[in-house]
């Protein structure tokens, strides 16, 4: 499932549009397993090709608590030399996507136990919030390819996102999403594909 979604940047780098995927499922499901196995072997991948891509893997209940949390760790990442002293949460993540591009480097990110960062924020984020700021990152370069390959979003249940998954009106007309659910007897291996399959 992961391959086919994200298997034709590998052919096309800096040619391809950002995807979003969310990844649901109960506890003991193999949701982060599939994910970070996925993310490291991708990076492997991408960089044997001399793609410098960064797979970032981020679990939200101990390395995220807020989203000036989440934003100044991923520039810490992926450009610790760049001065974020007095930086917003929007003036972080928006530095981030201007180095992504200007330095020709690209990302995969995956936000691991996200709904404890959404039902964190809620109150200070109503109408914003971390999907609405991840899944519009599109928009601040419209009709142009993406630096930032995909995001990931793992959380235990629908009810993160509402009965249906996210809003639709959460996501830029431009942006592809795809949901992978996980039961308990789901094996995280066929979410990915193995290091001598990669396309290309």
């Amino acid at each position: 499932m992961l391959e086919a979604l994200f298997g034709d940047f590998l052919k096309h780098p800096g040619r391809t549009y950002q995807r979003v995927v969310q990844i649901l499922g109960p506890i003991g499901t193999g949701k982060t397993c599939t994910a970070y196995r996925f993310g490291l072997q991708y990076q492997r991948a991408s960089r044997s090709r001399d793609i410098p891509l960064h797979y970032i893997h981020v679990n939200c209940k101990l390395e995220a608590k807020s989203l000036f949390d989440l934003y100044l760790g991923l520039l810490k990442r992926v450009a610790p030399d760049i001065t974020t002293r007095g930086h917003s949460t929007g003036e972080m993540l928006s530095t981030l996507v201007h180095y992504l591009r200007e330095s020709g480097q690209y990302l995969l990110l995956a936000l691991d136990d996200v709904d404890y960062l959404i039902r964190r924020t809620k109150a200070e984020e109503p109408e914003g919030g971390v999907i609405y700021d991840l899944t519009r990152l599109n928009e601040m370069h419209l009709g142009e390819y993406q630096n930032v390959v995909g995001v990931i979003f793992i959380a235990r249940a629908r009810e993160m996102v509402g009965p249906e998954g996210f809003e639709p009106s959460t996501f830029g007309f431009t942006l592809q999403k795809f949901f992978i659910p996980l039961a308990r007897s789901a094996n995280p291996n066929r979410a990915f594909w193995s290091p001598t399959s990669y396309p290309g």
